[in-house]
């Protein structure tokens, strides 16, 4: 049936394995043969490749000694985590750079201490300690409590265990980071504030909102917290704890998109994301201003659901040829915050993008160049975005399309000329008519900015 009919399908595009089990590929012994929908010389080919790397890796070795090279005699093995310092060191600069300053109204952050010109001498962070269910077992018993738990993805196939003697939470990063005088507490209310002078609230989503391995809950129908739970539990918590007035951020953790309807009433709004094992030590180190953020958003960030396509579960859906920032793009419609959207405790300003070809041809390297300035008064890592468009094409084309980026880091008062390499056949497109990748001819704009919806900068050149 219908399993033949992928299987089949699938194999003889060239598709060498199934995962994450094999489902379809179940039946490829029955429908492989003479005369029938695989020949032998077609698996046989996907079985050269797949054994291939699994030689290549070891995999058939005797001794155990799987992989390209010996085992880092620093590295640790318990209960499937992985655990040495050089990764742990890339983890921590992982999520440095990747955690989003999404507001920061009034200069809210960083929490300024005493040692830094400030009069903070006390935080308190607070996090809901929240009930999720899934359907295997559970190495969270159930639990999360958003101040304290490392959060390194949901529980499903993606599950990634650390090594707890080394991983760092928000509370503890947070506390770390405060040093002396400054005083941390904790608490799961907006009583528990007490007499602190700036809040941290740590929400997110759990497991069973957005993991794979939920009890009946199906997909996510909506962004909100808490969604599929103990709806409006966190929204609440973050609500009254505005209500108090003071200065205060909302740290999100979760793999996309979250309502949040308290928006107006916060000043600081950052997206750790999953931020993996120390992303407490992260967190702590930028609210605190000890590192600055340059995380910018992978992804558009709508003001409502009714801004994204709908997915009919069990009925037909159409699969649009614009998605992301180009469906925004083509419908014309205003996100909340842009892709590439991320905020600094500094400022860049750019000038005087180059484009040294006016022409060039179909296998050609245009080195894009602009000059990136930090304005501000700490240093920082700006990353630089080049979109392109072709205004006079003909052709289903975006209407802009991301081609390069650049990471600069400046210090206060520095600036730098970057270069942005852009490979022609890099703006290669389907074309439906001619069922083939091909190049366009004809005019190009490059344009240069922070973020989608910011390119201060562009030019042109003809593809010849």
């Amino acid at each position: 049936g219908n399993r033949s009919t992928n299987a089949a399908q699938a194999v003889n595009a060239g598709m060498d394995m199934e995962l994450p089990w094999a489902l379809n590929y179940s039946v490829l012994e029955t429908i492989t043969g003479a005369g029938l929908p695989i020949t032998d010389a077609v698996l046989n080919t996907s079985v050269t490749r797949v054994l291939a790397q699994k030689i290549r890796f070891k995999v058939n070795a005797v001794s155990g000694a799987i992989g390209l090279k010996a085992k880092d005699p620093a590295t640790t093995y318990s209960g499937g985590s992985v655990s040495n310092d050089a990764h742990v060191a890339l983890a921590l600069e992982s999520a440095v750079k990747s955690i989003t300053l999404l507001k920061n109204a009034n200069n809210t952050l960083p929490i300024k201490g005493q040692s830094k010109g400030g009069t903070i001498t006390s935080v308190a962070v607070i996090g809901a300690n929240l009930p999720y269910r899934i359907t295997s077992a559970d190495p969270g018993g159930g639990m999360i409590n958003w101040v304290s738990n490392v959060r390194t993805g949901d529980w499903g196939s993606s599950r990634a265990l650390s090594d707890p003697a080394k991983s760092v939470g928000p509370l503890a990063g947070i506390m770390a980071a405060a040093g002396t005088g400054i005083t941390v507490t904790t608490g799961a209310t907006a009583a528990a504030v007490g007499s602190a002078q700036f809040v941290v609230v740590v929400a997110g989503l759990t497991p069973q909102d957005e993991g794979e391995e939920y009890t009946g809950s199906g997909d996510r129908a909506s962004f909100a917290l808490d969604a599929k739970g103990t709806a409006g539990t966190q929204n609440n918590l973050i609500t009254s704890v505005a209500a108090l007035g003071k200065p205060m951020v909302v740290v999100l953790q979760g793999g996309s998109v979250i309502d949040m309807p308290w928006l107006a009433q916060v000043p600081a709004v950052v997206m750790a994301w999953y931020p993996g094992m120390v992303g407490g030590k992260a967190l702590g180190q930028l609210l605190f201003g000890d590192a600055n953020f340059s995380g910018k958003l992978p992804i558009t960030w709508g003001s409502s659901l009714a801004q994204y396509p709908t997915f009919n579960a069990g009925a037909t859906t159409t699969m649009e040829y614009d998605l992301g920032y180009r469906r925004f793009d083509r419908m014309n419609t205003v996100p909340l915050y842009p892709f590439g959207h991320g905020l600094s405790y500094t400022t860049f300003q750019y000038s005087n993008l180059q484009v040294p070809c006016s022409t060039v041809t179909k296998n050609g390297v245009v080195n894009v160049t602009v000059d990136v300035t930090n304005t501000g008064t700490v240093a920082g890592d700006e990353v630089v975005m080049l979109f392109v468009s072709y205004p006079g094409s003909t052709k289903r084309r975006p209407i802009k399309e991301l081609k390069g980026f650049y990471r600069v880091n400046l210090g206060a008062g520095v600036g730098k000329r970057i270069t942005i390499p852009l490979r022609v056949a890099d703006l290669k497109f389907y074309d439906m008519a001619a069922n083939a990748w091909a190049v366009e001819t004809g005019m190009v704009k490059i344009s240069v900015g922070p973020n989608a919806a910011t390119l201060p900068l562009t030019d042109t050149m003809m593809v010849q």
